[in-house]
């Protein structure tokens, strides 16, 4: 759980380097895209993560932020994170908020993948564990 928390302090700081320090060069992150359009898809290694999803997600919004509501250890190298995103849309000016559940798998301390759910629900059945 320490190296989720410390990718999202990164990441609220605005340091998209430090988000991705410990993301392995083969990890995967298999982003839904539900809330913005053009960013679902597997991103490979803690660069492609950066370059192709954090940094165009941030750049639509002034005051990017992830609150963090949970981490949930599901056993083993899974952890199960609840999300709200928080930012004032940079072409609307409109404050928008939208909960995500993620789950990332760690080992060796690093992060090897990452999947991000638009339901609680999906995520923990993702891990084997229910309500």
């Amino acid at each position: 759980m320490k190296l989720a928390r410390e990718a999202y302090e990164a990441f609220n700081r605005g340091d998209l380097v430090g988000a991705v320090a410990n993301v392995a060069p083969d990890a995967e992150y298999n982003a839904t895209g539900g809330h913005m359009t053009g960013l679902a898809g597997v991103y490979r290694g803690p660069d492609e993560y950066r370059t192709g999803f954090l940094e165009p997600f941030v750049a639509e919004f002034d005051d990017a932020r992830l609150e963090v509501h949970e981490l949930l250890d599901a056993a083993g190298e899974d952890v199960v994170a609840a999300l709200t995103v928080r930012g004032r849309g940079k072409r609307s000016g409109a404050d928008v908020a939208w909960d995500v559940w993620q789950v990332w798998t760690f080992r060796d301390g690093q992060t090897i993948r990452g999947q991000g759910y638009g339901s609680r629900e999906a995520a923990l059945e993702a891990v084997g564990l229910r309500e």
